[in-house]
């Protein structure tokens, strides 16, 4: 799980990587939690995954 003390190092960087593995696809959501309106949703699949974006909101990646 992702902390919001890991959310607030890594998001002052300007990037974060997270790791794991899945058999099947599953629905998943990145979501900031002092911006209630503002995430991303997509599915993560048993492949390697890159996401990446710029700007400060989630939706616009």
């Amino acid at each position: 799980m992702i902390t919001q003390d890991v959310i607030q190092r890594l998001s002052k960087a300007g990037k974060f990587i997270f790791t794991g593995t899945t058999k099947d696809p599953v629905f998943a959501s990145l979501t900031i939690p002092s911006k209630r309106n503002d995430f991303f949703t997509f599915y993560l699949e048993p492949v390697k995954m890159s996401i990446t974006g710029d700007g400060d909101s989630l939706k616009l990646l």
